[in-house]
This record gives structure tokens, C-alpha cells and sequence, in this order.
């Protein structure tokens, strides 16, 4: 999977990728919650971030999170990177289409 690929070569890099990920999501959740922009991590990006927490439900975010916690988790214990991210990939956007973000799609 391309994707997967794409996250780098070291476990320390990919780790901290996983940790953007993560920290984008609270973006979505701090929108879904207060509509607030003013403490976001990644304020570029307010604009896709606000439409997809339009368009997420609460649960959708926490179950994302969760399965980012539980990649994470997975790579720092060495198990194959490869396989985790490609795990990790295919059930975020099982979420996507799952918890309320099938009409997103680009």
C-alpha cells in the first residue's frame, strides 16, 4: 500500500507521524466541541478541519483515536510496521464510511 509507504523509512519517524495524525484529530474534536480555532496545533489546515468535524460524529473521532493510540502502540513495540500501518489505514477509512463521513470525499 502506497500510503503506508509514504510514512517513512525509521520507527521514530513513523511514530511521529502517527503523533500528527493524532493531534489533527483533536483539532476536529476541539471544533466539534467548542468552535474554536484559536488553539488548534494545526491552524493551516482549519478550514479541511472544521468541514470534517461537520461531518464526523464524536464517536467517529474517539474510535479514530483509538485506533491511532493502538498503531502507535504497536510499531513502539516492534511489531511489523508494514502491516500496522496498513491496518491502520484501512480501518480509519472504515470509520470514515461507518461514522458519518461517507459524503466526504475530497
Amino acid at each position: 500500500m502506497l500510503l503506508a509507504n509514504d510514512f517513512g523509512g525509521d520507527r521514530i519517524d513513523t511514530l511521529e507521524k502517527i503523533n500528527i495524525i493524532k493531534s489533527w484529530y483533536r483539532d476536529v474534536l476541539l471544533l466539534m466541541e467548542m468552535k474554536n480555532s484559536a488553539s488548534l496545533f494545526h491552524p493551516d489546515c482549519a478550514d479541511m478541519t472544521k468541514e470534517f468535524s461537520e461531518k464526523i460524529t464524536l464517536q467517529g473521532i474517539l474510535n479514530s483515536l483509538k485506533t491511532l493510540g493502538r498503531a502507535y502502540r504497536a510499531i513502539e513495540n516492534n511489531a511489523n510496521k508494514q502491516l500496522t500501518l496498513e491496518s491502520m489505514i484501512f480501518k480509519l477509512a472504515k470509520l470514515r464510511q461507518t461514522q458519518g463521513m461517507g459524503a466526504l470525499n475530497g
